[in-house]
């Protein structure tokens, strides 16, 4: 008898074989890149329990992410994830029969960034024999996170000197991010380590393993990301939903999905407090705002999107709506956790507010209403992240070199992508909150990197979870929330239900399967 178990294993087996393996390996490249990219763009901006876990909005419709309720739910599966890496898998298999070690690396890069981000959402997961579906492996045994990591570090280091020794490629077409480019593939392998490294600095260590030689010599070979041309990204055509920026008309032709997702008060006021240029093409102005006088004002932001802004006198107040809101402010942040059903939360006065939008409080930027902008990208790692990190490990004494000089590094490389003026980044360093002049220093680096992360959720909500910073995040949580906070994902019910041997296994190994339970990063 074949349990459904079985017969679901061994159906995606025969798609493999019937689908992956009849194909090219510069096929398998191209379609893996885009679907990567699109896929963890639309979660780093859209999904809602990390984005809303770091606080850059509030959910009008739901605060289960803001209390961390969706992170005590086991997801369904991880087929998303996974199903990724099959065609990598196959594509790799096929670049070694048709002797293409460029692709082969390429692929290898994509392979240590897709299994980087299954690890650090769930801990011990399915690594050595996760893709063996096709001899035979329907049941993979969960390896310690270490073992992952070292996999992934091991995989990096061999797609560089696959990549290093390779010639070029003879389709470069097929690569949609660098066209072809060797050096700029190292540098995203070697700045893809840097993320591990760092991310894992304090563990290994643990484990009697200093990984600060290896992140010297990256920063002293050179090869990682220094510039906004090195990043690991590429733009949207926008002719269709499938190629169209998430939050786009493609994507949401209502503006629901927008507008309902409200930046959070903790975003806006840090923005706010440093002056910070990126506030006025990131967020728009509340539309009907409390005043201290009635008045209509035509307002245009720093990307040209205009906004008409009727300030409403607080004098109208007969609900006492006005008590909740900052009285003259533009750009009016959502406080975090309101309660389901809770009037101030969907805005209390009509026309003011509904459950889709509430204009006494800001939206994000009309930027982001758009299917395509040359500033709408789909990106996997970005250099201001590269070197704010760097600037971490420098502070802490992991490598050698000056904290600060990487710090202005990757704040200017994160205002050059968002189109922010030489001068106006000048000054904004210049300022004693913001210049890394010796105090709270890594509080600064931890704040930079929130804003650098913006629009990458995922990978903000792992940073904060490693370092709790900033520190404004945690002072923003509702103190009675029912819920611990999240450490990682519950592993799917999926694997505990039909991968049940291996599955308690790895909790036996890691711990109780909750969200409260560290894994071994975090150890």
């Amino acid at each position: 008898m074949v349990s459904c178990g079985d017969q679901l294993r061994f159906d995606q087996k025969q798609m493999a074989e019937d689908v992956t393996y009849k194909t090219s390996a510069k096929y398998l490249l191209s379609g893996s890149i885009d679907g990567i990219a699109q896929w963890y763009q639309s979660e780093g901006f859209r999904g809602d329990t990390y984005n809303a876990v770091v606080q850059y909005y509030q959910q009008l419709f739901s605060v289960k992410s803001q209390t961390y309720e969706e992170f005590a739910k086991a997801p369904a599966d991880w087929a998303t994830e996974f199903n990724m890496l099959k065609p990598i898998k196959a594509g790799i298999d096929l670049s070694i029969e048709e002797n293409e070690p460029f692709i082969q690396g390429i692929l290898l890069v994509l392979k240590s960034f897709m299994f980087s981000h299954i690890t650090d959402k769930w801990g011990d997961v399915p690594y050595t024999d996760a893709l063996e579906g096709r001899t035979g492996v329907f049941f993979p045994t969960f390896d310690p996170q270490k073992v992952v990591y070292d996999g992934i570090l091991a995989d990096l280091d061999a797609a560089i000197l696959l990549i290093e020794g390779a010639s070029n490629l003879s389709e470069p077409k097929f690569d949609l991010i660098y066209a072809g480019d060797k050096v700029k593939w190292v540098k995203f392998a070697n700045s893809l380590k840097i993320r591990l490294l760092v991310r894992s600095y304090e563990a290994y260590k643990k484990a009697g393993v200093d990984n600060g030689t290896k992140l010297n010599a990256i920063v002293s070979s050179g090869k990682y990301f220094t510039s906004i041309s090195d990043n690991a990204s590429y733009g949207y055509i926008g002719s269709a939903n499938y190629n169209s920026w998430p939050m786009g008309y493609y994507n949401d032709n209502s503006k629901n999905e927008l507008t309902r997702r409200k930046p959070s008060t903790t975003f806006i006021n840090a923005l706010k407090s440093l002056k910070d240029p990126r506030l006025t093409g990131w967020i728009a102005p509340a539309l009907i705002p409390w005043a201290n006088a009635s008045a209509t004002t035509e307002i245009t932001d720093r990307y040209g999107y205009k906004y008409t802004v009727k300030s409403q006198n607080i004098s109208e107040d007969v609900k006492g709506d006005a008590n909740e809101y900052p009285v003259g402010e533009l750009y009016v942040g959502m406080p975090i956790g309101y309660g389901e059903g809770n009037p101030t939360r969907f805005g209390g006065t009509t026309p003011a507010a509904g459950a889709y939008d509430n204009f006494r409080t800001s939206s994000f930027g009309a930027l982001f209403w758009q299917d395509k902008h040359a500033l709408l990208k789909m990106s996997l790692l970005q250099a201001c992240e590269v070197n704010l990190n760097l600037a971490e490990a420098a502070l802490k004494g992991w490598i050698s070199g000056s904290a600060k000089t990487f710090y202005d590094k990757g704040v200017t490389l994160n205002m050059e992508r968002w189109a922010i003026s030489g001068s106006e980044i000048s000054a904004y360093l210049a300022d004693p909150l913001v210049n890394l002049n010796g105090t709270n220093n890594l509080e600064k680096i931890a704040t930079q990197k929130w804003f650098a992360l913006f629009t990458v959720g995922i990978e903000s909500y792992f940073e904060y979870r490693r370092t709790k910073l900033p520190s404004i995040i945690k002072a923003a949580v509702p103190t009675s929330l029912g819920n611990p906070f999240p450490e990682r994902y519950r592993y799917p019910t999926a694997e505990k239900d039909n991968n049940t041997e291996k599955y308690s296994e790895a909790v036996a190994r890691q711990g109780e399967d909750v969200q409260a339970t560290k894994m071994w990063l975090l150890k």
